[in-house]
């Protein structure tokens, strides 16, 4: 019965860890940590900003915290996981990649993650 419980504590985690990851999990993960910002803009403000490209959302996280900053860029690569890479800058310490999702109906999921040494940012 202990080898039973002991299996169960071990495993345990590792089930909760290899649930899906999203943007939307990460967003609430890092809205509430200091040195970390996220953005979530409504489609009006973005129409009315004149962004009417046919983007019915866009979300951004930031993390400046030199302590997140690789836990979060194991995430950002969880999550850009099987995507297409359409675009992949390196320049001075300061990387850009740009992925790309084709879904049904002519939809297409983008996203945009830059880091430096100073910070990460993904945007969607």
């Amino acid at each position: 019965m202990r080898r039973l419980i002991l299996l169960i504590a071990i495993l345990l985690p590792c089930y909760t860890m290899a649930q899906e990851l999203s943007f939307d999990s990460l967003m609430k993960e890092y809205s509430t940590k200091s040195n970390c910002t996220t953005i979530n803009p409504s489609g009006v403000i973005l129409q009315t900003i004149g962004a009417d490209i046919g983007a019915e959302f866009l979300q951004a996280i930031s993390v400046e915290d030199e302590a997140l900053i690789e836990h979060f860029k194991k995430q950002a690569a969880t999550i850009t996981q099987g995507m297409n890479v359409i675009m992949s800058v390196n320049a001075d310490g300061e990387s850009v990649q740009i992925f790309q999702r084709e879904y049904g109906e002519g939809k297409t999921e983008i996203i945009i993650l830059t880091s430096d040494s100073d910070g990460c940012v993904l945007m969607i």
